[in-house]
């Protein structure tokens, strides 16, 4: 009951970064997503029962990303704040959802459980953004980046959040909807990524749609093989792309045009600190204080690098990009050897951090220990060609 209920809230507040519990220090009070203070209770627990779990092939090339990272606070601005930020963030990330939560969600958590719970959040979050998007429009907001009060700092997180397991629900659908308890399983489970995919349009994230778009790439047409589907993909892409282009200009929007300079300004800041320390970056979670100290010539945006090369090449040079690498290749391999199925998920969730900010939290760690730790049905010709030895 303890692993259903602690994967149960970190599915359902994942998204909602801002539900936070507050632990109260001597000098300062610290603030705590909901998620994440539920997988600090998970990481002992597993530590105890399963210590080898972090020490997962595919764990090694992201433990390069973490070594590149402490390497880089050498050069960091303020040392001392891009340590606490490496253990609070990579070191976090990696051992409580890349290790616990992935051993949990494979060994604890019935598939059942898990269908359900991952319904409910898409549900939970695709209303949110639904609301949220129509309430803001009416009074005439056609575009937006204010957080939701309490729940979360960016309105478009909450799209982007939802859009890397998309292939995983489409292409395990059989699954989910053997688990709904309704004779009408088919139509709740599709109606349900109606929603998600409604959610997804209104929030405007350009990011999110281009993801989608990457997804949908993987079941159109419907018989073709995966190992034929790279043209679909890369057509559906450039589309997205060329949307996301035009969609200032027929909006006569200057607030999409700015976003697009503002997106320069990251890259350019990402640059120049690659160019200071091409080996080992410039220490975890030092964009914003080199962008105040150095960089204030270009922009001030006050957000972080978008994209995982930037934010890597940036914090951590060269070796953390390596480490990078390693950390997807060692990831498909094992996907490769033992579900295809999952390969779509799986590239989605990379697509999703080239182009946000994600690969530092939650958002995108949960989604990757759901997919690395998820439980498939064994077919039942299969199953009693296994029991008969053969």
């Amino acid at each position: 009951m303890f692993w259903l209920l602690a994967v149960a809230i970190i599915v359902i507040c994942q998204s909602f970064i801002d539900l936070e519990v507050h632990i109260p220090l001597p000098h300062k009070q610290m603030n705590v997503p909901i998620s994440d203070a539920i997988a600090c209770m998970l990481f002992p627990a597993v530590l105890w029962k399963a210590p080898k779990v972090f020490f997962r092939r595919e764990l090694r090339g992201f433990a390069v990303v973490v070594c590149a990272l402490l390497m880089g606070t050498f050069h960091a601005l303020k040392p001392s704040l891009s340590l606490y930020t490496w253990l609070r963030k990579p070191v976090f990330m990696m051992l409580c959802y890349g290790g616990a939560l992935t051993w949990v969600v494979t060994h604890q958590i019935s598939q059942k459980a898990m269908v359900r719970l991952l319904l409910t959040w898409q549900v939970a979050v695709a209303g949110l953004l639904i609301v949220n998007g129509i309430g803001r429009i009416l009074v005439g907001e056609t575009l937006w980046w204010q957080a939701i009060e309490g729940i979360t700092p960016n309105h478009k997180a909450l799209a982007v959040s939802l859009c890397g397991l998309l292939p995983l629900f489409w292409s395990f659908r059989d699954d989910f909807q053997n688990h709904l308890p309704s004779a009408h399983s088919k139509k709740i489970f599709w109606a349900v990524q109606c929603l998600t995919l409604a959610g997804i349009a209104i929030s405007f994230s350009k990011t999110a749609w281009l993801i989608v778009a990457f997804s949908v790439g993987w079941f159109i047409p419907k018989d073709r093989p995966i190992s034929q589907r790279p043209l679909t993909i890369g057509l559906l892409g450039i589309l997205a792309l060329w949307l996301m282009i035009q969609l200032p200009f027929w909006l006569e929007s200057n607030a999409i045009i700015d976003a697009l300079r503002s997106r320069h300004s990251l890259n350019l800041r990402a640059w120049e600190m690659f160019r200071a320390h091409p080996l080992t970056g410039m220490g975890t979670g030092t964009n914003l204080h080199y962008e105040l100290v150095t960089f204030p010539h270009y922009r001030i945006n006050g957000i972080d690098a978008h994209g995982s090369v930037q934010k890597l090449s940036s914090e951590g040079g060269f070796c953390a990009i390596i480490g990078f690498v390693i950390f997807f290749l060692d990831g498909r391999k094992h996907l490769l050897n033992r579900s295809p199925k999952r390969m779509g998920a799986y590239w989605s969730l990379f697509l999703c951090t080239l182009l946000s900010t994600e690969l530092l939290h939650s958002t995108w760690w949960i989604p990757y220990a759901i997919l690395m730790g998820w439980q498939e049905t064994i077919p039942s010709n299969q199953s009693k060609t296994n029991s008969t030895g053969q």
